[in-house]
């Protein structure tokens, strides 16, 4: 049995993607609330500076291709963020702002939108995943020539 991706491109791919959906609802997050310094500081560090560099790292780095039912893992850790998010606000209510659980704001319009929402955040997480995947191949295949 062969061992695939020994340079750890799998793990990488999954946290590479999971960096990307911060980068995303970040960039949802600043039109929608208008919060101010959403990027200054350690935001601008850890939800744009950071993203922007893991994908450049992960595109041109890794020697080996990433397989298309690796997309589907790349999602795991979004979608354990999500059920723990949304079980932190059963447990523990929503609350008011500035002591909500529901800190995106996800929630505000009920279950059922915030539900949408989850959803959607999956499947763009998805996305982003096969844009990173095919960027990484592409430049892999022009790197054998």
């Amino acid at each position: 049995m062969e061992l695939r991706y020994r340079d750890g491109s799998r793990n990488k791919y999954a946290g590479v993607c999971a960096v990307a959906l911060t980068l995303l609802v970040m960039l949802f997050l600043w039109p929608v609330f208008r919060v101010p310094g959403l990027y200054r500081g350690a935001n601008l560090w850890f939800h744009l500076v950071v993203p922007l560099v893991s994908f450049v790292s992960f595109i041109l780095g890794g020697r080996e291709k990433i397989a298309f039912r690796d997309s589907f893992v790349s999602v795991v850790p979004m979608l354990i963020y999500g059920i723990w998010y949304i079980l932190n606000n059963l447990i523990k209510g929503i609350g008011e702002w500035p002591a909500t659980n529901d800190w995106y704001g996800f929630l505000t319009w009920g279950w059922g939108p915030g539900a949408a929402i989850f959803l959607v955040l999956i499947l763009m997480t998805w996305g982003v995943s096969l844009l990173l995947r095919a960027a990484h191949n592409k430049i892999l295949k022009l790197s054998e020539v």
